[in-house]
């Protein structure tokens, strides 16, 4: 698989459903495609204001990390930035 990640501002179109929606000033994104053909297996968008800076595939999931400010979610409930920017680590699936 290929996995591409980010930091998405506006609608970033990764060939899904639908586009990944992200805040004008960037907002934590993934995308995971098929090696072959890259289409299309799945694309979030996590918001805050952040960057993902470092990406590994793990079966059908992603190990995400890098910094955010604000609020950002992974799907398990919001976390909250403590400072300007604060760094995360996540596992995220489909």
């Amino acid at each position: 698989a290929i996995v591409v990640a980010g930091s998405c501002a506006g609608e970033t179109d990764f060939g899904g459903p639908s586009p990944v929606t992200g805040s004008n000033s960037g907002s934590a994104c993934a995308a995971k495609l098929a090696a072959g053909d890259g289409a299309h297996l799945w694309s979030r968008g996590y918001g805050g204001s952040s960057a993902i800076l470092t990406v590994a595939s793990s079966g059908p999931g992603v190990v995400l990390a890098g910094r955010f400010a604000d609020t950002i979610d992974f799907g398990h409930g919001a976390l909250d930035s403590a400072g300007v920017d604060d760094a995360f680590l996540a596992f995220v699936l489909p």
